[in-house]
């Protein structure tokens, strides 16, 4: 029998998601979410880099992925222009979001470079720092997964999330790949 996830790969559909209360069912489609991300042909994607952005102030699960939202949206209209509502492009994205030790949300994000030339990488921190206008940005770097699959290993753990939480990690309704 096929898991969710390879059922719905092609389109992506994530509808009977369920992020009513935990149980069994949602733990399960939240392993073979991460088994399934795990399997991911990162070589397509255009140089992605693994990041952190972690939030000045508590705010509500709703809050942060609604933040998070409009972040991605005004990133993606700087990079595609009109076509990023017109045709939704969008650079591919993988967000995870999670709780440090002192419940201050901050999310995991492995995304696709912005530029297709040769821009350096401090102009490049400089453009998403001055994009995210809700707390602190840090670059963990080039996300080569090919050569260490840590980041990604790290990003989607299960081991530190709290119960109540891990169905919500991994942000489906921010992803785009």
């Amino acid at each position: 029998m096929k898991g969710f996830f390879e059922r719905n790969a092609r389109n992506y559909d994530f509808s009977d998601f369920n992020f009513g209360h935990v149980d069994n069912k949602q733990w399960t489609h939240f392993t073979e979410m991460r088994s399934w991300l795990k399997k991911q042909d990162f070589s397509k994607w255009h140089r992605p880099h693994a990041w952190t952005f972690t939030f000045q102030y508590d705010q509500s699960l709703d809050s942060a992925k609604k933040n998070m939202r409009h972040f991605l949206n005004v990133l993606n209209k700087k990079v595609y222009g009109n076509a990023s509502q017109r045709f939704d492009k969008k650079l591919k994205c993988i967000p995870v979001i999670e709780s440090d030790i002192d419940k201050r949300l901050h999310y995991h994000l492995i995304i696709e470079h912005l530029s297709r030339g040769n821009m350096r990488q401090e102009t490049y921190h400089l453009l998403i720092g001055s994009l995210w206008k809700y707390g602190r940005v840090q670059s963990n770097g080039v996300f080569d997964y090919s050569e260490d699959s840590a980041w990604l290993d790290y990003i989607l753990k299960s081991e530190t999330k709290e119960l109540g939480t891990k169905d919500l990690s991994i942000d489906i309704e921010n992803m785009s790949l």
